[in-house]
């Protein structure tokens, strides 16, 4: 968790856009809105508390689904964000289908750290994309 919010504060001191000058996480909201619901729930699953993650994967599942390239910062609309983005949206798709198939508090666990690394992986691209 704490590496997660040091990469988007870094991300919100040095990614900045050359035309807008806005901070990473304003430059693509729905990414901000995303991640304000995957922190949550990852964090209480690293104690063991799979409830947020029970309660909220329709919702992630949801924003999820806001992720376009039309809604994509410019600057990101690589192809290989843009793979990964697609990784994410079925991960999360994966993670709520588990949640819904009662499954083992282990398989979702395991479902929703791989979706945790997926999103850093695509805030790691995105700043080495500018």
């Amino acid at each position: 968790m704490k590496f997660l919010k040091s990469l988007f504060a870094s991300a919100n001191r040095f990614a900045l856009d050359s035309e807008t000058e806005e901070p990473f996480s304003e430059q693509w909201s729905q990414i901000e809105i995303y991640y304000e619901i995957l922190s949550q729930t990852f964090q209480a699953s690293e104690s063991g508390n799979l409830e947020p993650i029970k309660s909220n994967s329709k919702i992630l599942v949801a924003k999820a689904e806001r992720f376009s390239i039309e809604n994509m910062p410019a600057s990101y609309r690589s192809p290989k964000i843009i793979e990964t983005l697609l990784k994410l949206k079925k991960q999360t798709n994966l993670v709520n289908e588990l949640v819904e198939q009662n499954m083992s508090d282990d398989e979702i666990k395991l479902a929703l750290t791989n979706l945790h690394r997926i999103f850093r992986l695509i805030v790691e691209q995105c700043l080495t994309n500018n």
